[in-house]
């Protein structure tokens, strides 16, 4: 459904990797300086996603992705 999404969490749980997998978001980027648990990163890697993390706060890091143009999702058209 999302495949050109990034899914933007503080969530390190394997909720986060199978929520991605459910929506076919290939991106899952990890908010606040969290690190994920080897069982995380195991499972990320078994589902072919990619995690990516920032010290940075979601609101932030929402911000400075906006800016550089990536827009959130137009449930309008994606639905």
């Amino acid at each position: 459904i999302l495949k050109e999404s990034i899914l933007i969490t503080g969530l390190v749980t394997n909720q986060s990797i199978r929520t991605a997998e459910m929506l076919d978001v290939e991106v899952v980027l990890l908010v606040r300086g969290k690190i994920p648990s080897i069982k995380v990163v195991d499972l990320a890697i078994d589902s072919r996603v990619i995690l990516l993390g920032t010290k940075l706060t979601m609101f932030n890091t929402s911000g400075m992705l906006y800016a550089d143009g990536i827009k959130g999702i137009n449930y309008d058209m994606q639905w």
